[in-house]
């Protein structure tokens, strides 16, 4: 049975546990120097959560045969040469439906009356009426990695069957009609994304989702951040509506390696992706 958001929380996942799942669902996945890399894109690394806190000995190059890394720093360490950049809630144990503004107040409350909403901690209800909203979903938005059925079927079954995290869903009298996928790991909550009916898509439905988790991980015990995705800065109508979510921009100390003719290239041809992989202050020299 689905259970209240009002009373729910996050189950939170070491991070060999989130690493071993992540190899079960097909990625990429290395240990070195007791800590868990995945590959986001051929040939370059970072933490298999982004925002882990790593030591500086630990934040070296992963893997000989990658072009990069990054990997974000802990909380005092010296040696930064770049950063991350996220879109994260500030003072999450503070955080509250007062946060946002007057006009976001009213549509999260108008589709808290239009839906029930609760959050889902086994697969079923998903896997039987999940698939086509997914589908739906990536169409609209390619980058949303679900719309395989086997994909679908196999993050589902993995996420919610075995306890490695929550979906939050709306429904109209039983009928499933939009979901999210969420996790945490090591403190961090992560959003994965949420995948509406096209015949739902202007009922503020991602938002009010969005400000769920917020509420939910503010009182999950051992949660302090929660991350939804990373700076577009190219894009500012998607930072202008996260900044209505109640999100701003952190730039997190990191120490990141980029090889040099790939680091030229990058800067030449995707200078918004080279942004992203290094953020505001990224330096060149690196001892890796």
């Amino acid at each position: 049975m689905p259970d209240g958001w009002d009373t729910a929380t996050l189950p939170v996942l070491t991070e060999p546990d989130f690493a071993r799942w992540l190899g079960r669902l097909g990625r990429r996945v290395v240990e070195h120097r007791g800590r868990f890399w995945a590959v986001p894109v051929k040939g370059f690394m970072q933490p298999v959560h982004l925002l882990a806190k790593l030591r500086l000995d630990e934040a070296t190059q992963p893997a000989r045969t990658c072009w990069g890394f990054r990997a974000r720093l802990a909380d005092g360490e010296a040696g930064a040469n770049g950063s991350i950049a996220v879109h994260v809630t500030p003072d999450l144990r503070g955080y509250g439906l007062d946060r946002l503004s007057r006009q976001r107040r009213k549509e999260i409350r108008r589709c808290l009356r239009r839906f029930d909403v609760v959050a889902l901690r086994t697969p079923d209800l998903l896997l039987d009426q999940g698939y086509p909203i997914a589908r739906q979903a990536g169409l609209r938005q390619p980058r949303l990695a679900l719309a395989d059925p086997a994909a679908f079927r196999l993050r589902v079954e993995s996420q919610l069957g075995e306890g490695l995290g929550m979906s939050l869903a709306a429904l109209d009298r039983g009928r499933l009609l939009a979901f999210s996928l969420c996790h945490a790991v090591d403190g961090v909550a992560y959003s994965d994304g949420t995948y509406v009916a096209d015949e739902v898509f202007d009922e503020h439905i991602p938002l009010t989702l969005f400000h769920l988790l917020n509420t939910i991980a503010s009182r999950t015990p051992g949660v302090a951040e929660v991350m939804n995705g990373q700076h577009a800065r190219e894009n500012a109508g998607l930072c202008a509506f996260k900044a209505t979510q109640g999100l701003v921009v952190a730039q997190l100390p990191a120490r990141v390696w980029i090889a040099a003719p790939m680091a030229a290239g990058l800067q030449l041809l995707r200078r918004d992706k080279f942004y992203r992989l290094t953020g505001a202050a990224y330096q060149r020299k690196i001892a890796a």
